[in-house]
């Protein structure tokens, strides 16, 4: 039930600062919404690779059956291939590979999930060590992970109302009004109803959530490539998209990386992909649901996101080399 304290703690709490709209106190909603996510995540990851290393155990023991000997109900076991010490190990200690553990082999997270949420773990990344945050998107960015941690709390939080005897409850109390909330089933459903009622999440608006959250994106591209034809002998945005697949690409050979092989990249990096792009959104709110609506978005985000790191990698470099010219002018 502790765990469980914490992740409504941090919620709320972000829910309160999604409210104020303040561009500080939406960066501490999204730091406490992605973390909220990850504990969720590596409780559920933490309770499945328990299991899986029991099931080992046992498959082990069957293993040590003659083959011949083996009832056909243990066939299955035997078949079932164990997740190596290097997987593991990493799904304790990554985001993303937490995403996909639970996406692929546990399969307790929607998949249409995966792509949102490690795309906002990179957003929350730039705004906790860089203290970067996007004018246009953090508000769209926190409001959508507030979302996403409703659902985990729906999907992953089963089994987590055990109270412990030397433990405080008194703020779960007072806040949702329940003075034994581990005896109500509907306590988590109800908290998720009150916590997307404060920010008005629905269907409708987590789709609206998601265009402005993308089309604000492709706007930062644009903005980009002018910054790059301003500042370079670059002479348009077109030649600007196109050579910054080739700076991506350059960058990469000379650290030994591998070449990036998407089929359509080269097609991709044009001013008409990303006006092509721009008018498919209406796609992400032809859904029926949020799910329908985050997985149109997760399809679009895929083929946009290559793009998106070539010109602003692009960018990033030419914004770096200008502010060393500055500080060589300073005389630093």
């Amino acid at each position: 039930m502790q765990f469980l304290s914490y992740v409504l703690l941090q919620i709320d709490e972000a829910c309160h600062h999604i409210q104020d709209g303040r561009l500080a106190q939406l960066r501490i909603a999204l730091l406490l919404l992605d973390n909220s996510a990850e504990i969720q995540m590596h409780r559920c990851a933490t309770e499945h690779l328990l299991h899986e290393e029991m099931r080992g155990r046992i498959r082990n023991r069957v293993l040590e059956i003659p083959e011949g000997h083996r009832p056909d109900t243990l066939q299955d076991l035997v078949r079932w291939v164990p997740i190596d010490t290097k997987r593991k190990q990493a799904v304790h200690r990554y985001f993303d590979e937490k995403v996909k553990y639970l996406t692929e082999r546990a399969e307790q997270l929607d998949s249409r999930l995966a792509a949102p949420l490690s795309y906002l773990h990179k957003y929350r990344n730039e705004a906790y060590h860089h203290a970067r945050v996007r004018n246009e998107t953090i508000e769209t960015a926190a409001k959508l992970l507030l979302d996403i941690n409703c659902e985990l709390l729906l999907n992953l939080s089963k089994g987590c109302t055990v109270y412990a005897s030397d433990e405080d409850y008194s703020w779960i109390k007072q806040r949702f009004r329940e003075d034994r909330p581990f005896l109500n089933t509907d306590f988590v459903p109800n908290a998720v109803k009150e916590f997307r009622a404060t920010v008005d999440l629905n269907d409708e608006s987590v789709a609206q959530l998601l265009v402005r959250h993308l089309r604000s994106r492709i706007q930062e591209v644009f903005r980009a490539l002018e910054f790059i034809v301003e500042n370079t002998p670059c002479p348009d945005a077109q030649t600007a998209i196109r050579d910054s697949q080739a700076f991506n690409e350059e960058r990469r050979a000379r650290y030994g990386l591998p070449r990036i092989r998407i089929e359509g990249l080269a097609e991709r990096h044009s001013i008409d992909f990303l006006k092509e792009l721009s008018h498919r959104l209406e796609e992400i709110t032809a859904g029926k649901d949020r799910f329908e609506a985050f997985r149109a978005f997760s399809i679009l985000e895929s083929i946009f996101e290559p793009v998106e790191e070539s010109v602003q990698e692009l960018a990033t470099e030419v914004d770096g080399m200008i502010q060393m010219q500055i500080d060589i002018a300073r005389g630093k």
